[in-house]
């Protein structure tokens, strides 16, 4: 589901928000903590593929154990079995799926996320002071910045911070986003600037 919280469309879910619709909100909120969000579903991630891991090792033991197999061609087998399984199951095809369908997926997974990422809470904040402490530790020395540019420089390289075609383009990618669909009728006006 973080694929589908990191491709939504944030503009619409506040539109959707707007019109109170169900999980608007919750995935909101979800796309405003990434850094909890992450923390949450890698949490989640590891639990049910050691889980996974954990009952394939046990069920094949089981039924490869009469077939005369050693413990390591066991242990082997069941390695790409759970491997190729929470590749395609887990990773590939729900990735797949929400980068398609971003909005309803984010809107279908948002109460659950929303409770998990306040059920694991306390593991966040832990490992959330683990990753401050690391970085700290490993903090790399700042480069120097480089010198400013020559004013002749300056100029040359400049582009203008009210590029019309820029703003238009943003205002008509931000209206099509809200609605669904391109505004139809625009029409583009721009003034040159005198010197």
């Amino acid at each position: 589901s973080e694929t589908a919280f990191t491709t939504v469309n944030y503009i619409r879910l506040k539109g959707l928000a707007d019109e109170n619709v169900k999980g608007a909100r919750k995935a909101i909120y979800i796309v405003d903590h990434p850094d909890k969000t992450l923390s949450t579903l890698l949490i989640g991630n590891n639990i049910v593929n050691i889980a996974a891991a954990s009952v394939a090792t046990v069920v094949a033991a089981q039924l490869l154990s009469p077939s005369g197999l050693d413990e390591d061609t066991i242990n082997l087998i069941c390695t790409i079995y759970v491997t190729v399984v929470v590749f395609i199951f887990g990773e590939m095809i729900p990735k797949s799926l929400a980068s398609d369908r971003s909005e309803s997926i984010a809107l279908l997974f948002a109460t659950p996320l929303r409770l998990l990422m306040k059920l694991f809470t306390p593991i966040v904040a832990v490992f959330s002071f683990l990753n401050k402490l690391v970085s700290r530790v490993f903090k790399a020395e700042e480069e120097p910045s480089a010198p400013a540019p020559a004013p002749a420089e300056e100029s040359a390289h400049a582009t203008p911070a009210t590029d019309d075609s820029a703003i238009v383009a943003a205002i008509v990618a931000a209206i099509s986003a809200y609605t669904g669909k391109a505004p139809e009728g625009f029409r583009v006006v721009s003034f040159k600037k005198r010197k």
